[in-house]
């Protein structure tokens, strides 16, 4: 039972590190072997098991290790329970580590845990999952559980581990206190933080007679590592730097380092000694992953770690990623503003996902907050904290920024974010990007929220007295992300791109077009289409004339009398076969189904769809060009470009109902190259082979290694299988736009499902 024995040392360890007694630590171990399983959980195949930080992933794995090795000792059948960290898997295949744990034996199934897939760079975790999967065809009646916070990697069966129910949370307080903790006792802004394991442990300490009672999570960590150093006021200072020191290098070792690396015996002691570190086979460490991070992002705080020299490189920032996530919940705002600028500066798609990730919507940290640590500032203060990030991501996003007229007035240095505070209503925003200055009159009308729906405001809002340091980020970043939205959907009836241009153009012809037009253009009479079309034409441009209209909508699009007049000339002048001819290949055969593809044979559907995913493939990477360039090393399809969009079309007529579909991979090509599509038309839906699923995956990770290093962390999707959508308006558009939205959803930058089509 010696495995037993490691499991049970590094539960008692991650509770001794926040300093409860040795009794406290048995009243838990003993709720937690007792606690249920999540139904969700599948008796065999790869799950990824997500929660917040704080709601016992890390117990979670090591009870569920706990069971499994009980179960193995009791029932020969019993699958063989392996359970690896996630860093040491950094540089070492998951395959090895598992044969490593089965010591030569014979295992015909196992259960295999992996915790901490999110303390992993995410293309390695990513990498995880596909050994995962791999590693499961090879043994399918094993259990592969892996663990991570929400949205740092996506699979379909995903399950999240449920916070503690109110009747729960109070049995772990008063396992950790040693004394009866009712809820309703606590503040109130702490309740919904004590539903997770975690907090509830801390949150029982600080509530005895004679403690401060922090209502923050940062608090709450603060008061744990106080309470550590006021032991020994002597040297307290002396061990807290060590304490910084040992993060800074276990951070970028995998969380462990030789016990001779720290210095001293004496040293080591002090370390061993506060709990917080510990010592395993020779090698030096924190108990709990949170622990360290938390003192690394202190270090980052303290400018004691280089940030300029994280930001220098995706690759280099990445090692650092979970501690600038915690730094940006507990530092103050002149600290964080140095940090997101910084970032900003070079990889805002980088500095959005720091922010929209770790910041809740509402102004309160992710790391659940509670009431204000600090007097609000006055009002000036606040004025010139929401000029600085409003700055901050009108450089991130100046192209699409100066189109939709934000920096009209930032341009003339007459832009005025105006913030009024109140302790009775809350904090109301507002921010201004006319070309005038706004008059007096308006800005004493900014009190009152409805006066800021006005034209020529920029944002608004009201807000609550905000209990984080970060929220004028989060908040400009959110308004920021809707003015995306709102240019998105523009471009996606005006993409005003190359390589998109030829269908925006027919897509107005045709919705200009009359209907006796458009059912020449289907009896492909086109000559008499342009002679019904322009007729029409001639009689809305002289309307136009008349009534002195520069502009006017159309069919979800604004169509102004210059681009009109083009497309008279165009009518005029040019081949009708080649004006009134769709861009994309047409049905081929009389039908005989019920669906839009029931018109096209197999190869006129591969044909028509090679043309539109070449199209959208080059407009997607002459939008993010011409209005995103700064975010596209970390857009999830930028970061790989250029790339080679291979798959199949493929139409299944067996079972009384037919289908289209298409499945197609992405491959990193050399830099300097063109992006590629090759698709082929394939009778019936095909099927992988496990050989086959395995040779993909070890030729993506080789090419990402050899052309996309850099990116790596960043890059998104790189498989789709579904229904084919290459019909209805604009079809290239409508696919480049649904990636690149996609692709700004994954950075926190906008946040609803897509475009109405």
């Amino acid at each position: 039972m010696d495995l037993d024995k490691q499991v049970q040392i590094r539960l008692r360890e991650r509770w001794q590190a926040l300093q409860i007694t040795e009794e406290a630590v048995d009243r838990l171990l003993e709720i937690a072997m007792t606690s249920p399983e999540p139904p969700e959980v599948p008796h065999r195949g790869v799950v990824l098991i997500t929660g917040a930080l704080g709601i016992g992933k890390s117990t979670y794995a090591d009870v569920k290790m706990r069971r499994n090795i009980q179960e193995a000792f009791s029932t020969e059948t019993a699958r063989w329970p392996v359970l690896i960290d996630a860093r040491t898997l950094a540089d070492t295949p998951l395959e090895t580590k598992v044969l490593e744990a089965a010591k030569g034996l014979p295992v015909a199934a196992y259960t295999l845990i992996v915790d901490g897939c999110d303390e992993l760079p995410r293309d390695i975790a990513n990498g995880l999952l596909r050994d995962a999967r791999l590693f499961y065809g090879s043994s399918p009646e094993s259990l592969i559980v892996l663990l991570s916070r929400p949205g740092y990697i996506s699979w379909r069966d995903e399950v999240h581990l449920p916070e503690l129910t109110e009747d729960a949370a109070e049995s772990v307080m008063e396992a950790a206190a040693g004394h009866e903790v009712r809820i309703w006792s606590l503040p109130s802004q702490l309740r919904p933080l004590i539903r997770r394991p975690l907090f509830a442990i801390l949150a029982a300490r600080y509530f005895g007679a004679g403690h401060p009672r922090p209502t923050t999570s940062a608090g709450l960590l603060s008061a744990l590592v106080e309470d550590v150093l006021r032991r020994d006021t002597a040297t307290n200072e002396a061990v807290f730097a060590k304490l910084r020191d040992l993060a800074k290098q276990t951070m970028t070792h995998g969380g462990w380092i030789p016990e001779t690396e720290v210095g001293s015996i004496a040293i080591r002691e002090s370390l061993i000694s506060t709990r917080l570190v510990v010592a395993r086979s020779g090698s030096i460490g924190f108990a709990a992953p949170v622990i360290e991070q938390y003192f690394a992002a202190l270090a980052l705080l303290r400018n004691e770690i280089d940030a300029i020299e994280h930001t220098r490189s995706l690759s280099a920032w990445e090692r650092w990623r979970p501690a600038w996530a915690l730094a940006v919940t507990i530092g103050s705002w002149s600290q964080v503003a140095a940090l997101v600028a910084q970032l900003a500066s070079t990889f805002p798609g980088a500095a959005a996902w720091l922010v929209g990730e770790n910041v809740a919507d509402n102004g309160l940290a992710m790391l659940p907050a509670g009431e204000s640590t600090s007097p609000l500032p006055p009002d000036s203060e606040l004025s010139s904290r929401m000029t600085t990030a409003f700055k901050t991501w009108a450089a991130s996003f100046s192209e699409v920024a100066r189109v939709r007229g934000v920096l009209d007035g930032y341009e003339g240095r007459r832009v005025r974010i105006i913030v009024r505070s109140s302790p009775s209503s809350g904090l109301y925003v507002a921010g201004w990007s006319g070309t005038a200055e706004p008059s007096e009159a308006e800005i004493a009308r900014s009190r009152d929220i409805l006066a800021a729906a006005e034209p020529g405001w920029f944002f608004r809002g009201a807000w609550r007295e905000a209990s984080h340091p970060t929220w004028p980020w989060r908040f400009t970043l959110d308004r920021f992300g809707k003015m995306v939205e709102r240019h998105l959907s523009h471009l996606r009836w005006n993409p005003g791109v190359q390589a998109l241009g030829v269908e925006a153009e027919w897509d107005l012809i045709y919705s200009l077009a009359p209907s006796a037009a458009k059912s020449a253009i289907r009896r492909q009479d086109y000559e008499m289409a342009a002679k019904l079309t322009r007729r029409s034409i001639d009689s809305l441009a002289e309307l136009l004339t008349t009534e002195n209209i520069q502009e006017f909508h159309l069919d979800r699009r604004f169509v102004t009398v210059g681009e009109l007049e083009a497309l008279r000339g165009l009518i005029r002048d040019a081949d009708p076969s080649q004006v009134f001819r769709s861009p994309w290949p047409g049905p081929d055969t009389d039908g005989g189904g019920s669906w839009v593809w029931s018109s096209y044979s197999l190869d006129r559907l591969a044909e028509r769809s090679q043309r539109v995913y070449e199209a959208a493939l080059d407009g997607y990477q002459q939008l993010v060009e011409k209005w995103m360039p700064k975010l596209a090393p970390t857009l999830g399809l930028g970061a790989m470009l250029p790339i080679a969009l291979e798959g199949n079309v493929e139409v299944d007529r067996n079972g009384g109902m037919e289908v289209a579909g298409i499945d197609y991979e992405l491959w990193p090509l050399p830099p300097g190259e063109p992006s590629r599509v090759k698709l082929v038309p394939v009778e019936g839906t095909q099927t992988r082979r496990a050989e086959e699923f395995e040779e993909k995956n070890r030729r993506f990770a080789s090419l990402v290694h050899a052309y996309r290093s850099e990116t790596a962390a960043w890059i998104g999707h790189t498989s789709s299988h579904g229904v084919l959508s290459i019909f209805g308006r604009l079809p290239a558009t409508r696919i480049a736009i649904e990636w690149l939205w996609d692709d700004l959803r994954a950075l926190r930058i906008i946040r609803s499902s897509g475009p109405r089509d």
